[in-house]
């Protein structure tokens, strides 16, 4: 039997809608759309898609039946944002169920999580719609499930009753609202007309987009292409993430990072991991949107622009393991001895070497500052490693290293307690200056009086590392 067309269907169904029920159970037969949608979204397994006849609740979840799917159900902020980059109209229908704030639920029964179906006042019962706010930002709002609306389907990939074409999404740069913390998704993606190189750094990794754009936007084109603006939580990372940073000529030496600086002076990221690392204090007027910004040769530093200026930006993505690659958790080895690190080798500018009498190696102070397992990998990527003492004057020439007023710097020794010590370089333990026996897993520093130290291997600090002159 033919179905009714759904823009027909206000005037043919006679049946009297009731109040929506969890889990939800549509009243309707699947509905023949009116017009066959042509413009798909691919996101993960699934393919989302904008009706822009309005029909009420019921009817809308019917016609999305129809397609093979239901009403879109919202589980992330970076599905929020997804459904922001292609709504067209100023409301729309998504499957969100509010029968009372105890009980919610989606039409496809999946997990009700966050709060992208919000609680009511007076504990009404109703349907969710995104509904526009600003120019370019959406919010989930109740409204009358009887009241029509535009909507959004979304149909599994697997699904055989449809084979949607996929189109991507693409969007020119808009001006941003204000940001705020926890962040809300707003903005659109704009065309990358450059080949992007993917750069791996811990679980993660990263590429820099040359092209300028508004922190929205430049948010919403990292989630498109999987992640999110970079977030930083270590020195190691900070420096790994500054030295993506296009060489001269290109300019300019700044570039958004994923940070904000909300009016209440709050900070958060966008991936909306633990804000558990800061930098210089950022200043000027809240709301801010943090900038990484070269200066010197070697230095970054944070600063604070309005979120509506367009920069160049870097997007972090979980990393692709490759499939012919099981990869299998290892154990930190890095306070052992002998040493292993279980550290890349962490990306790091060439600093001023200095030669000493007599001797095949050359040797650099490195401000950082880094845990002493990260300083460690900062040396092995320039192809040397922390230094080893074995005579007094090789301490006392480390010590010379250390500019005046620094504190004390890492050198290779390292004890995992019970008073044991070793180098990161293998070498053998036959001289130390320590005044203290090691009861504890700790790494040994030197200050510019020539005096070493024990201390916990975490704290960040400078570091003297030592290659080979040829």
């Amino acid at each position: 039997m033919m179905l009714p067309v759904g823009g027909l269907l206000l005037a043919l169904v006679a049946t009297v809608l009731s109040a929506p029920t969890c889990p939800y159970k549509s009243p309707i037969a699947p509905l023949l759309p009116a017009q066959q949608p042509t413009k798909w979204h691919k996101r993960g397994d699934f393919n989302f898609t904008l009706i822009e006849d309005a029909l009420p609740f019921d009817q809308a979840e019917a016609t999305c039946n129809y397609l093979g799917g239901h009403l879109a159900s919202v589980h992330s902020a970076e599905e929020a944002a997804f459904i922001n980059f292609f709504m067209s109209t100023d409301v729309s229908f998504v499957g969100g169920v509010h029968v009372s704030d105890s009980d919610k639920c989606w039409t496809d029964s999946s997990a009700v999580n966050g709060n992208f179906i919000p609680d009511s006042t007076d504990n009404e019962a109703y349907c969710i719609a995104y509904v526009e706010i600003g120019a370019i930002r959406h919010e989930f709002q109740p409204r009358s499930c009887q009241d029509p609306a535009p909507f959004v389907c979304q149909v599994s990939l697997s699904n055989p009753l449809t084979t949607p074409p996929t189109t991507t999404t693409a969007a020119a740069i808009t001006k941003a609202p204000s940001a705020s913390c926890p962040f809300q998704p707003y903005g659109k993606p704009i065309e990358i007309d450059e080949e992007l190189t993917w750069k791996p750094y811990s679980t993660s990794e990263y590429a820099f987009i040359k092209q300028a754009a508004s922190f929205g936007d430049a948010e919403a084109t990292c989630v498109s292409l999987g992640g999110h603006l970079a977030s930083e939580h270590d020195n190691g990372q900070f420096l790994f993430i500054g030295l993506q940073t296009p060489p001269l000529p290109f300019e300019p030496r700044e570039f958004y990072i994923g940070a904000i600086q909300a009016t209440d002076n709050s900070k958060c990221w966008t991936d909306g991991s633990e804000f558990n690392f800061d930098r210089e204090p950022i200043q000027g007027s809240t709301p801010l949107c943090v900038t990484q910004k070269a200066f010197g040769s070697v230095g970054f530093k944070w600063s604070g622009v309005d979120c509506a200026e367009a920069y160049p930006f870097i997007c972090a993505r979980p990393k692709t393991e490759s499939p012919t690659t099981t990869a299998s958790p290892t154990a930190p080895t890095a306070l052992q001895c002998p040493f292993k690190s279980d550290r890349a080798p962490i990306p790091t500018p060439e600093p001023q070497w200095k030669l000493r009498l007599l001797s095949l190696n050359k040797y650099a102070y490195i401000a950082g500052p880094l845990s002493f397992q990260d300083a460690q990998a900062s040396c092995a990527y320039l192809k040397g490693d922390l230094v080893s003492a074995h005579t007094l004057l090789d301490s006392s020439f480390y010590a010379g290293l250390i500019p005046k007023d620094a504190q004390p710097a890492w050198i290779g020794g390292l004890s995992p307690g019970d008073d044991k010590y070793c180098w990161t370089d293998a070498s053998r333990w036959n001289f130390d200056a320590l005044k203290n026996p090691a009861d504890k897993p700790s790494c040994v520093q030197i200050n510019r009086d020539g005096a070493w130290s024990q201390a916990e291997c975490g704290v960040a600090a400078g570091y003297i590392c030592v290659k080979f002159i040829l």
